[in-house]
């Protein structure tokens, strides 16, 4: 029963491709109706970057371990 280890490894490898290809369809699409996302200030935008990147980088580091570990 070690194959959703990989599947779900190879999930998790693939969110930083999976994420930017959803933000990518969504700014189409929050942008062919008119609307647009301004940052008031840089603090909330720094923010919201250092988390996001540390959240991608933790599911690429946990989908490696899932894929390398043939057991936890």
């Amino acid at each position: 029963m070690r194959g959703w280890r990989r599947a779900f490894g190879t999930l998790l490898v693939l969110t930083p491709l999976l994420v930017l290809v959803g933000l990518g369809l969504l700014a189409v699409l929050l942008g062919s109706m008119g609307m647009d996302i301004h940052w008031t200030s840089k603090g909330p935008f720094y923010v919201t970057a250092t988390s996001g990147v540390l959240i991608l980088c933790a599911c690429v580091m946990a989908g490696v371990h899932l894929r390398k570990n043939p057991r936890a």
